[in-house]
């Protein structure tokens, strides 16, 4: 039998339901995968003036779970004690001076045993102190072995507490902070692993996400603030979410649509903000259980606008899959918790939501969906996580289209707790070709405060074995590196150099030859071309001047040109028509701008490889008013021959790339091209003459940057682009022979996506990408999960 507890606040009603002894539950299957239980039983309580949170637990040490409210009317905490014989007592106020309490707070007590079964009694008052009181919790705060009451109230930007003196009755309240500005969340969790019950708080109006350290006896620090950045802060959580032992911070920020986490480092402090996802429209509410059992917390949140209850898959160090809906139909969705609801082993979903008076349940059964034809059988993981396996006596449907996507159309059987429900599956579309099928890169965002983003470029920066990020802004003229912490996590961003004026390129390399990678950057609007040069602990020298006469320049490269063993630079200039270079001495001091090219026309991309096969080194342009791909042959010496072009097809070239596509060992040539959205390629034959352009896609709407990395782990090099004008992020499989798949989108909300690079970011094996976007002031990464999320057909 299903026993199941559920508290609700609705309409200024606290209200508690339990299914009968006597009478099976009513399960109802939706077409949305959800499942609605009726239940008999509900006992209301009616006095309660606006009520926002409420909250299960233990207050008088009787043995049976009382229950305490918030509202926000009457600014009232208040409890119900029960009684344990099935009557409650009156209501018992804490405070009145809660000023509208809100959120619901959970605890697995919410879900009573049968030994506890209760009514409540009429409100017991705790305070009419907290103003506007939005939030309840109760936690043992003094160590002595009572359950104490906190509030979080918007209206005084209060979060407070109520000593309990051991048999229900409260003191007057305590105030802990009076900055919590816009006080909303409020949530208790050891955070410094001293034994004590410290207190954590979201306040919407200050974005801040704060913790406030508990002495011991309930006594609390000054507020101690984690973030600043959680726009619109209303939900606050602790859990441990990256197995390390040390509980860390979650937070919901409505303004943003954001859900993130704050990595405890062990010695009370934490980490920045660590962004899981931005896609959580108003998001209200957040939580953490094992949903997928697999001994980590993954994450579920509730957002009011788009109705959405969601999860994110912990991949067991902290790093989440991207959103996963368990459902769109929870109308204006307000609070999410898990707790194993049916006894079966896995954690179920209970959501909140307001403006359809509704609370659902989720049930977790099995977690795979199978389905099996004559030719082949597909598992794929589920959201809702029941077993739907093709009726025996139904024989599927199959539609294959050109392209080798083969839909599935089938009724289906799905099986819950003994319970039949049937429901049709509409269609299921599995890509036969190519073989493998790689999940959606996860994205990451390191920052929105790259203002005016034009580049971007990984590199360790910091000698650490992990690929530091760098990129510079046009805009507020930064050059910028965020150090990676080891893991994909990254720092915020640092500042190597603000005396750029409109930074346009940025590329590192050992320019002093003392093992440490440098930095070098490229400024339109003073003509310049500078480095920094590495210190070795990711610290940098003040600016050192290359050159101030490249008009306009857009691009910067590093390599050895002349054949001495010192990394040279190369720069490309639009207004002054030049592909030029600069002779490095040996240790990092240049010689005066040698040119390679005075009739590059508009020349906006430099790049550097052996294109002939005869061990020197030659040079790349992309030249945007002559719609050129040109290369310049390397003498030997640091000499070059005169302008040979590749193309004259490349309308609006802005970059160009040099990689073996296919496999013969020669370096190939890749273009952007601007005006008619193309990204293509050109065959190498050998010794430097190349085939006519080979498209690969015209479908990159406002096409700026290009380049080569196997993604899929296939032996063979893909392709990535990033289009400004679609703001897209994509790549082009390759087949292994120079010939490539269809667009595959990455990301669409990269807003003037005008730079890509790809790397190995979080050393797990597999390559990643970068990207920057102009428009949208972001430097982001795209997690490759190809190692554990490749689907084999």
């Amino acid at each position: 039998m299903v026993r199941l507890w559920v508290m609700v606040v609705v309409s200024g009603l606290v209200a508690w339901a339990m299914a009968a002894d006597v009478r099976k539950p009513t399960i109802a299957a939706h077409a949305d995968g959800t499942f609605s239980i009726n239940a008999s039983n509900q006992v209301a309580i009616n006095d309660v003036k606006g009520a926002l949170s409420v909250y299960a637990a233990d207050l008088d040490n009787d043995g049976h779970v009382d229950v305490l409210s918030a509202s926000g009317v009457d600014d009232k905490i208040a409890w119900y004690r029960n009684n344990g014989n099935g009557t409650f007592s009156a209501q018992i106020n804490i405070s009145t001076n809660a000023d509208e309490a809100r959120e619901l707070q959970r605890r697995q007590d919410c879900v009573v045993p049968q030994q506890w079964r209760g009514t409540f009694s009429t409100q017991i008052i705790i305070t009419t102190n907290a103003d506007v009181a939005r939030s309840v919790y109760a936690a043992d705060l003094d160590n002595d072995g009572d359950i104490d009451i906190l509030s979080a109230s918007l209206g005084d930007d209060k979060v407070a507490w109520y000593r309990n003196n051991g048999d229900g009755t409260f003191s007057s309240q305590i105030i802990i902070t009076s900055d919590a500005k816009g006080a909303f969340s409020v949530h208790a969790a050891d955070l410094d692993n001293d034994g004590h019950v410290d207190v954590l708080s979201a306040s919407v109006h200050d974005d801040k996400i704060a913790w406030y350290r508990n002495n011991g006896n309930g006594a609390f620090s000054a507020q101690n603030i984690i973030s600043t950045d959680a726009k619109g802060a209303r939900s606050v959580f602790a859990a441990d979410l990256d197995n390390d032992g040390h509980l860390d911070v979650l937070s919901a920020s409505a303004d943003d649509d954001k859900i993130a986490w704050y990595r405890n480092q062990g010695n009370s402090t934490f980490s920045t903000q660590i962004i899981m996802t931005t896609d959580a429209d108003w998001v209200h509410s957040v939580y953490a259980a094992d949903l997928d059992n697999d001994g980590d917390l993954d994450v579920l949140s509730a957002s009011y606008r788009d109705d959405k209850i969601a999860w994110y898959c912990n991949n067991g160090d902290g790093t989440f899959s991207m959103q996963i809906g368990i459902t769109t139909g929870a109308n204006g969705a307000h609070s999410v918790y898990a707790a194993d609801l049916d006894n079966d082993g896995h954690m179920d979903v209970l959501s909140a939501s307001e403006a359809d008076d509704k609370i659902a349940c989720t049930l977790d059964a099995n977690r795979d969906i199978m389905i099996q034809t004559e030719s082949f059988w597909v598992w794929v993981s589920s959201a809702l996580v029941i077993w739907i396996v093709a009726a025996s006596e139904d024989e599927p449907t199959i539609t294959t289209d050109a392209d080798g996507t083969l839909f599935i159309n089938s009724t289906n059987h799905v099986v819950i707790n003994g319970v039949d429900v049937l429901a049709v599956l509409t269609s299921m579309a599995v890509d036969l070709n190519p073989r493998r099928v790689m999940a959606p890169l996860e994205a990451h965002v390191l920052s929105t405060n790259a203002n005016g983003a034009m580049s971007v470029y990984a590199v360790d920066l910091d000698n650490d074995g992990a690929l530091d990020v760098l990129s510079v802004s046009r805009h507020n003229d930064r050059v910028e590196w965020h150090r990676n912490n080891g893991d994909g996590t990254f720092s915020a961003q640092i500042d190597i150099s603000t005396e750029v004026d409109e930074a346009r390129s940025v590329y590192a390399a050992d320019l002093d030859k003392d093992g440490y990678a440098d930095v070098l950057s490229a400024s339109s609007n003073d003509n310049k071309i500078a480095w920094y040069r590495n210190n070795g602990d990711g610290t940098f020298s003040t600016q050192i001047i290359i050159t101030t006469n490249a008009d306009a320049v857009r691009s910067v490269y590093a390599a050895d040109l002349d054949d001495d063993g010192d990394i040279d630079v190369l720069s490309a200039s639009p207004d002054d028509n030049k592909i030029a270079w600069y002779r490095n001495n040996g240790v990092g001091n240049f010689s005066n701008q040698i040119i390679i090219s005075g009739r590059a026309d508009g020349a906006r991309s430099v790049y550097a490889a052996d294109l002939d096969n005869d061990g020197h080194v030659d040079v790349l342009s992309a030249n945007y008013r002559d719609n050129e791909i040109t290369w310049y042959r390397n003498d030997g010496n640091g000499t070059f021959s005169t302008q040979s072009n590749i193309t004259t097809n490349a309308v609006g070239a802005t970059s160009v790339h040099a990689a073996d596509l296919d496999n013969d060992g020669n370096l190939d040539v890749l273009s952007a091209s601007y005006d008619d959205d193309k990204i293509a390629w050109y065959r190498n034959n050998g010794i430097g003459t190349f085939s006519s352009q080979i498209v690969i896609t015209t479908e990159a709407a406002g096409a700026y940057s290009v380049f080569a990395a196997d993604l899929d782990k296939d032996g063979d090099l893909d392709v990535l682009s990033a289009s400004s004008s679609d703001n897209k992020i994509a790549w082009y499989c390759n087949k292994g022979d120079g010939t490539f798949s269809t667009q595959i989108v990455i990301a669409t909300d990269d807003d003037g996506a005008i730079a890509v690079h790809a790397a190995d970011l979080d050393n797990d094996g597999h390559i990643d990408v970068l990207g920057a976007s102009h428009y949208g002031d972001k430097i982001v990464w795209y997690r490759n999960q190809m190692g554990q999320a490749l689907l084999n057909l």
